[in-house]
């Protein structure tokens, strides 16, 4: 059975702290949530949609009762919950010029205190992610011959400023865009 990810977190969510679920096999009420499902898989063609949807709940439940307990719950799996979450989430909103902590905070529904205190045992700050991020893919583009002018670029990556990508991009890398763009041509 597959399940939408929004249904699973409404159910626990907890769930979308996590990457992968714990080994259930030995978990107490695992046999119980395969017998149910097994039993669900040979009746589900004669049930109603309205049966089918209350039965798929019953499951959700049942695999929340059998994984929950198995969740981490330290602050510290929380915080790197979060910072997972904060990294993928950088990653599928670059391109947003507005891209940054107040943003990212409003957007995973925590205050900007908590976000940047969830980086405070790092290396590394919200802002300075989202810059790497980008400073990144404007990298992979200038590589690409064919990928745009360097304006295009650093403004299809968020940058609002050539000037000053073109200065972050020489701070975090030691060579400026047009090097890498110079290099890009003369390799093909």
């Amino acid at each position: 059975m597959i399940f939408p990810r929004e249904l699973v977190h409404a159910v626990s969510p907890r769930f979308a702290d996590v990457e992968s679920l714990p080994w259930l096999a030995d978990r107490p009420g695992t046999r119980l949530l395969v017998r149910y499902v097994n039993a669900l898989a040979s009746e589900l063609p004669e049930l109603d949609e309205r049966t089918a949807a209350a039965a798929a709940d019953v499951v959700l439940e049942l695999l929340r009762a059998v994984v929950e307990p198995e969740m981490p719950e330290a602050r510290a799996a929380r915080r790197e919950a979060l910072r997972a979450r904060v990294r993928r989430y950088i990653r599928a909103n670059l391109p947003d010029p507005a891209l940054g902590p107040e943003s990212i905070a409003r957007a995973l529904s925590v205050s900007v205190r908590t976000l940047h205190a969830v980086f405070a045992d790092t290396d590394e700050s919200v802002a300075g992610l989202v810059r790497k991020a980008r400073l990144a893919r404007c990298k992979e583009d200038l590589a690409e011959p064919t990928a745009g002018s360097i304006t295009e670029i650093a403004f299809r990556w968020g940058f609002s400023d050539a000037t000053h990508f073109s200065h972050a991009f020489k701070r975090e890398y030691g060579f400026t865009p047009r090097e890498v763009r110079a290099g890009a041509r003369i390799g093909k």
